[in-house]
């Protein structure tokens, strides 16, 4: 039989992207779940070994030493409408992007929830792209989503891909040629966490509380004590009840680095500025010490253009955003993931070996989810958000006036010192 290269590909190489499955002609290859619950290829001993799925893998096709055809550049965003930026986890880029480029008749490709599950699939009109919006810590089935695309963009109609760099690196490889009608999407990406992990994590929410959950969101904003918090999870149960957790299991485990797909760490291709998306979005990281003086709570977007077509998109959307360029630098500083990768957690392997052994998951919070809020973090939370941007504000004036009155005095001094000589 003959063995296609993409299974010589190691669990540190296949991003799981399903080009390859979506190449096949004849369906031999299925995506099938590893006991870490990540999909990779399998084939079928019917395969023809015609080639088309080494031909459409990113890794094989080395789509990460694809250089961008422009001079790149970054601004911090939020839209200036309130829905969009309610519907959205930082400021609404996704939705203002669509809606400058998409019409009633655009498809637009995102990752969405179906029950429980992440799926990635379409819609068709941009109004339609609510299900898209906020952020999901699993990765996505794509399923035929690249056929699919391929479809709707022969027949000429517009299409918006969004997904992680993995996954539009996969596209453009399974499309093997540029289309004037395709807009593609990513975003800085942390990592793509585990399907089988986030399952059992809501299976353990289910025993705990005694009721079956009908919904679970990410990043839900709410404000206590006059301050404002991003990571809060909302579960919703079938009889009506929901209820918002800072403290979620599976969201630490993925904030942690510990439930991420094995390529996701150092061995990362994707983590660099060579991407094959048209725009990529992220949150702004490090706002307030980008902006010293802002006093804007809201949470903004960062914006990368990446290609000609990309900067024509937020030509068109100047005018419903806010926003402030950014230097290149200063994002490497604060969201390093768009130029490098970071190094896994070390605890990586011991998480999933205790997880493939262990048969009650509250063991696996116990071991691994530990508090890490420290004091001066519970007593920072205590003093609303507009004193302690004041203060700071303050605090960094007197630091300027502390640093201007150095120089002053040393100048002084200099002058001083050679007025003594001349008269000496």
């Amino acid at each position: 039989m003959y063995k296609p290269k993409i299974l010589c590909l190691t669990l540190h190489e296949c991003t799981g992207c399903s080009a390859c499955s979506n190449a096949c002609p004849h369906g031999y290859i299925q995506l099938v779940s590893n006991e870490e619950g990540f999909l990779y290829p399998s084939v079928t001993d019917q395969c023809l070994g015609c080639g088309l799925c080494d031909n459409s893998c990113p890794i094989l096709t080395k789509q990460t030493e694809i250089v961008p055809e422009i001079d790149q550049h970054a601004v911090a965003a939020i839209s200036l409408d309130p829905d969009i930026r309610r519907a959205s986890s930082s400021g609404g880029a996704f939705s203002e992007i669509c809606k400058a480029y998409g019409d009633q008749e655009t498809v637009v490709f995102g990752a969405r929830f179906d029950g429980l599950c992440v799926v990635h699939s379409f819609v068709i009109g941009i109004e339609n792209i609510g299900p898209f919006c906020k952020s999901k810590y699993v990765q996505s089935v794509i399923g035929d989503s690249f056929s699919e695309a391929k479809k709707f963009l022969e027949k000429g109609m517009k299409v918006i891909f969004s997904g992680t760099p993995c996954q539009i690196a996969g596209l453009r490889a399974f499309l093997g040629k540029k289309f004037k009608n395709l807009l593609c999407i990513d975003f800085i990406c942390h990592g793509v966490g585990s399907p089988s992990v986030f399952a059992d994590s809501l299976k353990a929410i289910e025993k705990k509380i005694g009721k079956k959950l009908v919904s679970y969101s990410f990043r839900n904003r709410i404000q206590r004590m006059g301050n404002w918090h991003d990571f809060v999870c909302r579960y919703e149960f079938e009889d009506g009840e929901h209820l918002l957790e800072s403290s979620d299991p599976y969201q630490s485990f993925f904030l942690s680095q510990l439930c991420l797909r094995a390529t996701c760490g150092e061995c990362c291709k994707f983590r660099n500025r060579n991407r094959l998306s048209d725009i990529t979005i992220s949150d702004l990281k490090g706002k307030f010490h980008i902006f010293p003086r802002m006093m804007d709570h809201r949470n903004f977007s960062t914006i990368v253009c990446n290609t000609h077509k990309g900067e024509s998109v937020f030509h068109d959307m100047k005018s419903v955003i806010k926003f402030f360029p950014l230097k290149m630098e200063e994002l490497e500083q604060f969201n390093p993931l768009f130029f490098k990768t970071t190094k896994s957690n070390s605890s990586r392997e011991k998480f999933f070996s205790a997880y493939t052994n262990l048969d009650n998951f509250e063991s696996l919070v116990i071991q691994f989810c530990k508090s890490n809020i420290k004091c001066k973090r519970k007593i920072n939370n205590l003093l609303p958000f507009h004193l302690k941007r004041l203060l700071k504000i303050i605090y960094n004036e007197l630091l300027t006036f502390k640093k201007l009155y150095k120089q002053k005095f040393a100048c002084l001094k200099n002058i001083s010192i050679r007025s003594k000589k001349a008269n000496d």
